[in-house]
């Protein structure tokens, strides 16, 4: 049981901030989501359409590398023993 324990205590600050990181990625994801139902929901045509539809998939993309990146670093800080 001591094992198990102690394998825990390692782990825990790792998950604590990959879930944190995942929390502030995911929420600026959702926020893209809503906005990409919202253009859904009231096309426009043109070369605004195509702007915005870009600016998106840019969006996207960046909460995945913003997500990587403070993972990189957050594990990098913790493993050197500065989880705060």
């Amino acid at each position: 049981m001591n094992f198990v324990v102690e394998i825990w205590r390692g782990f825990r600050p790792y998950l604590v901030k990959l879930v944190t990181d995942l929390l502030v990625s995911g929420s600026f994801w959702g926020a893209l989501f809503l906005f990409q139902l919202l253009r859904r929901t009231l096309p426009i045509t043109s070369w605004g359409a195509a702007l915005i539809e870009h600016l998106h998939s840019a969006g996207a993309v960046a909460a995945f590398v913003i997500f990587t990146w403070l993972s990189v670093i957050d594990i990098i800080n913790v493993h050197k023993g500065r989880s705060q």
